[in-house]
C-alpha cells in the first residue's frame, strides 16, 4: 500500500462504492464513504444485497468494458485464492454458455483470459443450441461477500458514515478536507443536485431461489436470455431474471417465477419438473441502469475533481473491482483505457 494519505470522499455504500474504496485504500488514499443505505438492510433500493451473483466475463462490450471486466475477474480470483469461500462468499465454478447461433468472436473474446476455456463439442450441450462454451468461473453469495468486504475496507482505514447528501458537494460539509469526490450513488445520480443525470433511471429484476444440489454456472444467450446460478454454499439455485425499467415495486410477480423456472428446466431438465422444484424465494431488487452505458469518468471545472461510477444494470459485480481501479487511475491522471 502507497501511503500519501489523500483524503478523499466516497458517496454511495454499494458495491460500486465499497470496490472503489477497496482499491483507493490500496492506494495510500485516505477515504470516508458517506451512504444512506447499507449492506443487509433488506431495502430493495440497495441494490448488491440482491445480485446473483455471476462472476464470468462480460460478453462483448467496448475494449474498456472488457478491461473492466478483466481487471474484476482476476482480482476476484485472487481473492479467493487467499480466502476460504466461506469466508469471503466466492466460489470458483464451472459456466457453460450457450448461444443460440454461433457468435461472433467479439463476444467470447475472453477466451485467452478465461481458466480452462474450450469451445463443446454438441454431444455436451442440449440441441436446441448452436454453440456452447466452457470455463472455471466465479460466483458470489452478496449475504456473505458484503460484510466481508465492509470489513476488508475497514482494515485498511476506509471510514463509514451513515449520511444522506442532497448533492456531491454536500459531501465537504462532513468531509471538509477531501480533495477529491467519488460518485458511486448509483440511482441517487439522477436527484443529487449537482449531477441531475436524467440517462440514469431504476430498472426492477426479479429473481426467484430454488434448492438444489446442482453445481453448475449456465447462461443462455439468446431471445429467451436465462440464467442459473449456484449458491453453493447454501445449496440453492438462483434463476432468473427479467428488467423492468422505471418499475419499483417490491413485490415479485408470480407468473415471472414460474416463467424462470420453465426456463431452467428446458435448459436443464435434470433439475427436475417444474412443479417439483423446491421454490424456496423471490428475489426483488432495483439496479442504476444508464441509458448509453455505464459513466465512469473524471469530471474536471470545479474546485476538486469529481470521479464518477455508477449505472452498472445487472453487471455491478462484473465491473466492480476492475472499475475500482480506473477510478484510482482517473483520480490520478493517469492514462485510462
Amino acid at each position: 500500500m502507497q501511503l500519501h494519505q489523500t483524503p478523499v470522499v466516497v458517496i454511495g455504500c454499494g458495491v460500486a462504492g465499497l470496490s472503489a474504496a477497496y482499491q483507493l485504500a490500496d492506494a495510500g488514499y485516505l477515504v470516508t464513504i458517506l451512504a444512506k443505505e447499507f449492506p443487509g438492510e433488506n431495502n430493495i433500493m440497495y441494490t448488491s444485497d440482491w445480485a446473483g451473483a455471476s462472476l464470468g466475463f462480460a460478453a462483448g462490450g467496448s475494449f474498456r468494458a472488457r478491461r473492466v471486466s478483466q481487471e474484476t475477474f482476476q482480482t476476484f480470483w485472487d481473492i479467493s485464492s487467499r480466502y476460504a469461500p466461506e469466508e469471503c462468499g466466492i466460489c470458483r465454478i464451472t459456466q457453460e454458455t450457450y448461444f443460440d447461433k454461433k457468435p461472433d468472436p467479439s463476444l467470447i473474446w475472453y477466451s485467452k483470459e478465461a481458466p480452462d476455456f474450450r469451445i463443446l463439442s454438441p454431444s455436451e450441450y442440449p440441441a436446441q443450441y448452436a454453440f456452447a462454451v466452457s470455463y472455471t468461473s466465479m460466483t458470489l453469495e452478496p449475504p456473505r461477500y458484503l460484510p466481508w468486504l465492509v470489513k476488508q475496507v475497514q482494515s485498511k482505514g476506509v471510514k463509514i458514515m451513515r449520511v444522506e447528501v442532497d448533492s456531491l458537494r454536500a459531501a465537504l460539509d462532513h468531509i471538509p478536507d477531501a480533495k477529491a469526490i467519488i460518485n458511486c450513488s448509483g440511482i441517487g445520480s439522477r436527484y443529487l443536485k449537482d449531477v441531475k443525470d436524467d440517462a440514469v433511471f431504476p430498472e426492477r429484476g426479479q429473481t426467484c431461489a430454488i434448492r438444489t444440489s446442482f453445481k453448475k454456472l449456465i447462461i443462455r444467450s439468446g431471445a429467451e436470455y436465462t440464467y442459473l446460478i449456484p449458491r453453493p454454499l447454501s445449496g440453492l439455485l438462483i434463476l432468473g431474471g427479467i428488467n423492468e425499467p422505471f418499475n419499483t415495486s417490491p413485490e415479485p410477480n408470480p407468473a415471472s417465477r414460474e416463467m424462470f423456472k420453465q426456463r431452467a428446466h428446458k435448459i436443464c431438465p435434470e433439475l427436475g419438473p417444474v412443479d417439483q422444484m423446491e421454490f424456496v424465494m423471490d428475489i426483488v431488487g432495483v439496479r442504476s441502469t444508464r441509458k448509453g452505458g455505464y459513466r465512469l469518468e473524471r469530471q474536471e471545472g470545479g474546485k476538486l475533481p469529481i470521479v464518477h461510477s455508477y449505472g452498472y444494470n445487472g453487471g455491478g459485480y462484473q465491473a466492480s473491482m476492475g472499475a475500482g481501479k480506473e477510478v484510482v487511475r482517473l483520480l490520478r491522471g493517469e492514462d485510462s483505457y
